[in-house]
């Protein structure tokens, strides 16, 4: 007997498995996590394709470092492929249909250092968020003392202090908008610390320091290239930034006004031409 697919359905505790032998004989079980890597031991598959979720890259350099193929499949290309009510084992099944047909696109494996990156990213992001959040806040809870802030945070943050001193407020009012700003401060200041060490990495990449050459694009478009551009090697181990800038162009998910995406792709299809 021999498995040349096995499919799994990740979980956190359980995962569900599915594949046909050489005999025909279709498997599909559930194991636990602590046996998934003595069941893949003892059926030994060629392949393992997984949806590309939680902990599936985790999974994937493991089975690679095995010896194994790792097919790593979007959730969106595998919903067509669940038959009747969603459940562990019909999410299996499909997994194994979509890694069957030919013209499927797969999911690269990242390394740590990948998934480092984006983590960092993803950290960012949470504290612009945080930051946003707060800097409204502060402005919405200043104009009900008749304090009116303009938009945008630069602005905000250039004229907040010298407001709230001018403003007739109470002095627990003033204690509360004090340490409002003391709480941006140290957003702002973790910020600029990950900053620090998104431009040391950008640095350190070849692709994304080819980008840094244009200034217009700042660092905005190094954070979020970057994580694309150094998948580029994946597909095109002697690729040029052209190919790299393509990847990132087709990775970009519209973002408010939708001009100013295009404009964004743009941009990063000039630079990738150097």
């Amino acid at each position: 007997m021999s498995l040349r697919l096995l499919a799994i359905d990740l979980g956190k505790r359980s995962f569900h498995i599915h594949g046909i032998d050489s005999d025909g004989v279709i498997i599909s079980r559930k194991t636990s996590r602590f046996k998934l890597i003595e069941t893949i031991g003892e059926l030994a598959p060629e392949t393992i394709a997984m949806e590309a979720c939680a902990s599936a890259h985790y999974w994937g350099r493991g089975f690679l470092a095995a010896g194994h193929r790792v097919l790593l499949i979007n959730p969106r290309f595998v919903k067509p492929f669940v038959k009747g009510s969603k459940n562990d084992a019909a999410d299996a099944e499909g997994i194994y249909e979509a890694a069957l047909r030919p013209t499927m696109r797969f999911v690269p494996v990242k390394s740590t250092e990948q998934q480092d990156l984006q983590s960092l990213h993803r950290t960012r992001d949470r504290i612009v968020c945080a930051r946003t959040a707060l800097i409204n806040h502060i402005r919405g809870l200043l104009g009900e003392y008749g304090v009116i802030l303009p938009q945008g945070a630069w602005r905000f943050l250039a004229q907040a202090n010298d407001a709230i001193a001018d403003a007739e407020l109470s002095d627990f009012a003033r204690a509360l908008f004090s340490d409002m700003l003391d709480e941006l401060g140290s957003l702002d200041f973790r910020l600029e610390k990950l900053d620090r060490q998104l431009v040391a990495i950008a640095g350190r990449t070849k692709l994304a320091a080819g980008s840094r050459s244009f200034q217009a694009l700042g660092l905005w478009s190094q954070r979020r290239s970057s994580p694309r551009l150094t998948t580029a090697a994946i597909f095109d181990p002697g690729g040029s930034l052209r190919h790299g800038s393509a990847l990132c162009l087709v990775n970009i998910r519209p973002v408010g006004n939708p001009g100013s995406a295009a404009l964004v792709g743009a941009l990063i299809i000039i630079s990738g031409g150097k």
